[in-house]
């Protein structure tokens, strides 16, 4: 069993799956919280923009940026902190934490706005969520594939005194 690094000392010792979980659903709500108000400021200054040029432009790479720069945010955020690597744990459970809250943002999205209505036959709600749930989790790849690992390496290169997390029994005493 190996202590939780954001125990305090004398607390006691859990599994590893379990503090993987507790830091997984601290930084999906991190994660939740920046990627809710960076969507909303972002919306709304493309709103203000498109109506001051006069246009209207539909743009689906906004969303693909949006998880790029906030994986990226989440990922410095816990680098900082622990001054280590994700195990391959916590990223699985990152992950999907990250992925449960996107597409449950979508479809809070999708309900509430009138612009997105879809028919409602059964194989049009098939492809709509086959799309979303599709092109939510190749963004979340990408940002924890490539974005995230080399920042996290780059970092961990540039201060010396920060230890790559190499194994789940990261915080083994002795």
């Amino acid at each position: 069993m190996s202590r939780n690094p954001y125990a305090p000392p004398g607390a006691p010792v859990g599994d590893a799956e379990t503090s993987a979980l507790t830091l997984a659903v601290r930084y999906t709500a991190i994660f939740g919280g920046l990627h809710f108000a960076f969507s909303i400021a972002l919306g709304w200054a493309l709103q203000i923009a498109s109506d001051s040029f006069g246009k209207t432009r539909q743009s689906g790479s906004v969303g693909f940026f949006v998880n790029l720069v906030i994986a990226s945010t989440v990922a410095w955020i816990f680098v900082r902190r622990s001054r280590r690597d994700f195990d391959k744990q916590e990223r699985m459970y990152l992950f999907a934490g990250c992925l449960l809250y996107l597409l449950s943002f979508d479809a809070f999205i999708l309900w509430t706005n009138p612009q997105y209505q879809v028919a409602s036959s059964i194989s049009s709600w098939a492809i709509l969520i086959g799309v979303t749930v599709g092109l939510e989790a190749i963004s979340l790849w990408i940002a924890f594939r490539f974005v995230i690992t080399g920042m996290i390496k780059s970092y961990l290169e540039r201060n010396p005194q920060a230890t790559p997390n190499k194994s789940l029994e990261r915080t083994r005493e002795g």
